[in-house]
């Protein structure tokens, strides 16, 4: 009788566990990004990487862009920022949505 109880226990554990696993990976999302201009990159980051005067904690930094790229981002908001010299370097904030 102990042995089918403890079975049903990690049954439903793993039943549980798979839920978990399933459900945080449809929080996902696709987000097409396109830079357009030659020889310029720019730095993708969670909104809580940039403070209210625009500071940004680099260690944050989810990817750098280079070209056309999907990116899988969990809703939320973000910041671009160009890493250019050329362009006004403020963090340009975009919002995932579920």
């Amino acid at each position: 009788m102990k042995k089918y109880i403890i079975i049903a226990a990690i049954t439903v554990a793993l039943l549980i566990g798979i839920g978990f696993g399933v459900s945080y990976y449809l929080s996902f999302k696709k987000v097409a990004v396109t830079v357009e201009r030659a020889n310029m990159s720019a730095d993708v980051y969670p909104a809580t990487a940039v403070a209210e005067d625009d500071t940004v904690d680099k260690n944050a930094k989810i990817t750098t862009i280079t070209t056309s790229t999907t990116l899988s981002l969990r809703a939320g908001t973000y910041y671009i920022i160009p890493t250019t010299k050329e362009l006004d370097t403020n963090p340009i904030s975009f919002k995932v949505e579920d």
